[in-house]
């Protein structure tokens, strides 16, 4: 490992060379592994106060994702970045230096163990999502049409819970003025119920997937999926698999909604108010006032009725 001065304290930059002069791979994991114990113990002998300091920032990372502090990409002949460098750069809201975070770390997932790259993964979705309103389009389209890939999920082990990140991603970027409509298009028929990462996912998972598909028109228009009685009766079936003590009121509304965008009448007639009851007078304030009005013809139960009413009431009170 061979550390260059940096050029001022401003902007601290650690040069790594995989001490090879083989610099065909863009990606190279160091041969040093790093020993957080044996750091810890110079430092504390050294009475390095400073690098305690930044041992203590980074122990999460060293325990939880270690083979990101080793790996790196080459950016030249002189520089290089870790994958937990970036990673880290990715805490901050985007700026100049920072913005080419979230591609810098795509080559860099494909060299870490599978396990912290699907963690490195799911931070880096997330990252976009929170994001995205700060970077440029084209950084975060280019990304999403990446990670949504059929080579990356079906090689790298995405989870269902980053796979409903990447949907509520590319649901953000739907009708953007400055988005390649040819790549989103792509990007958005990968969702729907075969997708890799949903395979084994549990109901809850699946269920959320579902929804996000159904907030916008152009992902659910443009998935392959099941005419629309059996995608009712798939998120009843996969509601029910949910106990009820775990069921987000948010889940149980947006079926609801699903149904009534289907104009399945006929469904809300026999369900919506069996499903109405199992939530709260809390949960059902996530309701809005034009909900109230397709529910209330299909309720007969005298509370819920009065609790639909007082929503109402909240929305027009003076």
């Amino acid at each position: 490992m061979s550390l260059t001065t940096p050029d001022s304290a401003d902007q601290l930059a650690w040069s790594v060379h995989p001490g090879t002069n083989d610099t065909s791979a863009h990606t190279f994991r160091h041969s040093e592994e790093t020993n957080p114990g044996q750091m810890y113990r110079t430092a504390s002998f050294m009475h390095d106060t400073s690098a305690l300091h930044v041992l203590h920032a980074l122990a999460p990372m060293m325990q939880q994702l270690p083979a990101t502090l080793e790996t790196y990409r080459l950016q030249d002949n002189q520089n290089s970045l870790s994958a937990a460098h970036t990673l880290i750069a990715l805490l901050g809201r985007p700026t100049p230096t920072t913005v080419a975070a979230p591609a810098d770390l795509l080559p860099l997932l494909n060299a870490l163990p599978a396990q912290e790259r699907a963690a490195a993964t799911d931070i880096l979705a997330r990252h976009l999502l929170h994001a995205s309103a700060h970077l440029p389009v084209g950084v975060v389209t280019d990304v999403l049409d990446q990670l949504t890939s059929p080579q990356f999920t079906r090689s790298h082990g995405l989870s269902a819970e980053t796979w409903l990140v990447l949907a509520q991603c590319t649901q953000a970027l739907i009708g953007h003025p400055d988005a390649t409509q040819a790549q989103l298009n792509a990007i958005t028929g990968r969702f729907g119920p075969h997708a890799p990462p949903l395979d084994g996912a549990g109901p809850l998972d699946r269920l959320l997937c579902l929804l996000t598909e159904a907030d916008t028109t152009a992902i659910w228009s443009g998935v392959e999926r099941p005419p629309a009685t059996t995608a009712l009766t798939d998120a009843l079936g996969l509601l029910h698999q949910i106990p009820p003590a775990n069921r987000p009121p948010h889940a149980v509304i947006g079926v609801l909604r699903l149904a009534r965008d289907l104009d399945a009448d006929d469904w809300l007639a026999e369900h919506a108010e069996p499903l109405l009851r199992t939530l709260t007078p809390e949960g059902l304030l996530r309701l809005r006032p034009t909900d109230i009005n397709w529910l209330s013809p299909v309720v007969r139960d005298e509370r819920l009725l009065t609790n639909l009413d007082h929503i109402r009431r909240r929305w027009h009170q003076k």
